[in-house]
């Protein structure tokens, strides 16, 4: 069931800690509060958080360097998974790139995450490499997939 109460807002320095705790329920590999501050100040990134009555629920990171783009987090804790959340962060980031001349996104996924890879094909992501044992914890491959805009 979708929620249509979700506010996606630029991601502020009081927004780490959930942000962390939600990172580190969906990634084995998870990124550390630091690594998070840095994306929250950084020129290049486009840090964005979902909200829903006053409760960060999501998050997703765009990191740009001048007409390309990598998707590099995208996240949604774990009871309000399934409920259109990620494919919201998903337009947000790609309507933010589209608006500053992003032409080509990429990003890397775990080669087994189905979830992850039903989204990323419903924005026009297709696989176009391999990274052999790129993941850890488990070892896994990683899917290598672009966007293109025309």
């Amino acid at each position: 069931m979708e929620n249509n109460n979700i506010l996606i807002r630029e991601m502020t320095g009081s927004d780490i800690e959930k942000v962390c705790s939600i990172e580190k329920e969906a990634f084995s590999d998870a990124w550390d509060f630091e690594s998070f501050r840095y994306s929250v100040k950084a020129k290049h990134d486009y840090s964005i958080v979902a909200e829903s009555d006053g409760e960060i629920e999501g998050y997703a990171i765009l990191r740009t360097s001048f007409d390309t783009a990598d998707i590099i987090n995208i996240a949604v804790d774990k009871e309000n998974r399934q409920k259109g959340i990620a494919g919201k962060l998903m337009h947000k980031l790609l309507s933010y790139g589209d608006s500053t001349g992003v032409i080509s996104y990429m990003l890397e996924v775990r080669e087994h995450n189905t979830a992850a890879l039903r989204l990323y094909r419903k924005f026009c992501f297709e696989i176009i490499g391999v990274r052999e044992n790129y993941y850890s914890n488990p070892v896994e491959n990683a899917f290598v997939m672009k966007r293109k805009i025309m």
